[in-house]
């Protein structure tokens, strides 16, 4: 496989995956669809989650197993690498993915070529991606702050009357 571009921009990520995208909306094999959502839009998707460990606690698999013992050490680590490859693309936000591209086509109406059978695949392919990311709380801002500790020190006051 060729040198991927870690720092593709999200426009041009989506602009690749548009035809993947219509080719789950229009088809009418379940195979395809499946194929496509397992093999493209699931991996893209998890190995692009925002992550904010940096601890990593992931088993070792054992290699040996999966061919007796058969394989030199070199060719077990070269293929331990293959498999554990992901392609994480810096600007990849796949809620913004979500939301942008998967959720229009999704909401597309049924003249512009999304099967009304379909539709309801590309709505589990959007929720897929809006339950990898994890939900952030937003920064509040300097007026919410006051609000929040003008309510601390009110309890705070309340609780020592009792």
């Amino acid at each position: 496989m060729g040198k991927v571009n870690s720092q593709i921009s999200l426009t041009n990520m989506a602009a690749l995956l548009d035809p993947f995208l219509h080719a789950m909306a229009m088809t009418r094999s379940q195979t395809i669809l499946t194929r496509i959502r397992d093999g493209i839009f699931q991996p893209l998707l998890q190995s692009n989650v925002t992550e904010y460990s940096d601890s990593e606690s992931s088993e070792e698999e054992d290699l040996k197993a999966v061919d007796g013992g058969k394989m030199s050490k070199r060719t077990r680590k070269e293929l331990k690498k293959l498999i554990n490859t992901k392609y994480v693309f810096e600007y990849m936000n796949i809620l913004m993915y979500a939301e942008n591209y998967i959720f229009k086509v999704a909401s597309a109406p049924a003249n512009e070529g999304v099967l009304e059978e379909n539709r309801e695949h590309i709505y589990a392919l959007h929720d897929f991606a809006l339950q990898l990311e994890p939900e952030t709380n937003p920064e509040l801002t300097f007026s919410q702050r006051m609000l929040v500790n003008k309510a601390r020190q009110f309890i705070t006051k309340r609780m020592r009357r009792r």
